[in-house]
């Protein structure tokens, strides 16, 4: 897909959700529908989700300068005039700025007797603005930011009562901040939504915490994931996403269980790999597959006493932030989702297939689940 896919009819919300939540098949598609539903709703659509469209793009887009980036990068400008609270200065960082500026971003263009600035000038203006109307918008040099707390650290033999809390806001900007400014009790405090002032001097802060009554799925779009494992250690859930993005959910509120493709909302760090996972809801298993997406495959080799096959997918393969599916491998007939119905070579199966790291340090195909 390219630009000329700017002549499009009207592009719905619900479209747009369901190519998102769909990636695996269509990734380059949908960073395009992201630009197109941002560009046509910048106007008449909430803040909020502009600005999670804006960073769920830099989530999923390809790391390399290219026509696509440069349009986004554009509508950050534009976003941050219309809409002062965008946090310009994260998104421009993120974006790469200025590394992944091409040639033609950094010269100005002429249109008759009219000269555009470059999209390099627009954005240092913006910028210049952005910074200026920070820095005005608190006297005191605080702020006041929604921010989920997704993780409780306590080290041993040490109290709740005196443990840190990790928070993080919709954007991925992350702080630490101890359980006794929270105002409610310690058991209440994962997961929940927050509103948290800092202060903005050498060393931020939080100077205080207040409870929020705003919805997590209005501030994180909730993706659907699948549940691989859990650790018994530790105490949380290893889930994954059509992309293959690892998340971990600790201590979730709702009852989860391996194998399970569960609603949640993915919380990525701006400074870590490390992502969080705040599960909302489980879903059928046939939902669950259709969101997150199936490979179809036919059987090349069975070995039923082993208890493996050998599968080659015939669907077509999109890359994704973690890699390349290959086409062809291998998948143990435990991951069968009717133990009662085993396949024969040449029969056509469904595979929900994700990248994992091996042994060898290297990611490749791990399957989870065998639909015959």
């Amino acid at each position: 897909m390219d630009n000329s896919y700017a002549e499009h009819d009207p592009l719905t919300w619900d479209t747009l959700m369901q190519s998102i939540n769909n990636l695996i098949k269509h990734i380059e598609e949908t960073q395009w529908l992201i630009y197109i539903y941002i560009k046509d709703h910048l106007m008449d659509e909430s803040p909020e989700i502009m600005h999670l469209l804006m960073f769920t793009y830099l989530k999923i887009r390809t790391q390399e300068p290219s026509l696509l980036n440069s349009l986004m990068l554009g509508q950050a400008v534009r976003m941050s005039h219309i809409h002062e609270e965008f946090p310009l200065d994260t998104f421009v960082r993120e974006w790469g700025y200025p590394a992944m500026l091409r040639k033609e971003d950094i010269c100005d263009t002429f249109n008759g007797s009219c000269t555009m600035p470059s999209l390099k000038v627009r954005t240092e203006e913006a910028i210049l603005l952005h910074s200026m109307r920070r820095s005005s918008t608190c006297p005191d040099g605080s702020t006041a930011t929604t921010m989920i707390a997704v993780k409780i650290h306590s080290k041993p033999n040490q109290t709740l009562l005196w443990a840190g809390v990790t928070l993080m806001d919709s954007y991925g900007n992350s702080i630490m901040a101890p359980a006794t400014l929270f105002p409610v009790a310690i058991g209440d405090i994962q997961h929940g939504i927050f509103e948290v002032k800092t202060s903005h001097n050498a060393q931020s802060r939080v100077t205080d915490i207040t409870k929020s009554e705003k919805q997590l799925e209005d501030l994180v779009p909730p993706i659907v994931g699948y549940v691989e494992s859990f650790d018994t250690r530790h105490g949380h859930y290893h889930i994954y996403d059509s992309l293959s993005r690892h998340f971990v959910a600790d201590h979730p509120h709702i009852s989860l269980n391996k194998s399970d493709y569960v609603m949640f909302c993915p919380m990525i760090p701006v400074s870590s790999s490390f992502k969080s996972a705040v599960p909302i809801r489980v879903i059928e298993p046939e939902e669950g597959r259709r969101a997150f997406g199936c490979l179809d495959a036919y059987v090349s080799y069975i070995d039923k006493d082993r208890g493996f096959l050998h599968y080659i997918i015939t669907s077509e393969i999109a890359s994704t932030p973690e890699g390349v599916i290959s086409n062809e491998g291998f998948a143990p007939l435990s991951c069968l989702s009717d133990s009662n119905r085993v396949p024969e070579v040449n029969d056509t199966i469904r595979i929900v297939v994700i990248l994992k790291r091996k042994a060898n340090g290297k990611k490749g195909n791990h399957v989870v689940e065998i639909i015959y």
